[in-house]
């Protein structure tokens, strides 16, 4: 997700070719860590359902 506001908070920045990649934390801003691990966790399952989702395709990941 893009935000405006997040250039005040970029923690790491990669350039790949053209392309500038900026790491913002905004989202974990003021967040406990029992925030941040359910986040982790759903990250993690939706991740997870995109590659089975793709194996069921027959997409080689």
């Amino acid at each position: 997700m893009y935000s405006k506001d997040c250039h005040k908070n970029i923690v790491k920045e990669y350039k790949i070719g053209n392309t500038t990649i900026k790491i913002c934390d905004e989202a974990y801003k003021d967040k406990t860590s029992e925030d941040i691990s359910k986040i982790l966790e759903r990250v993690t399952l939706i991740g997870w359902k995109c590659i089975r989702s793709a194996r069921t395709l027959g997409k080689d990941i």
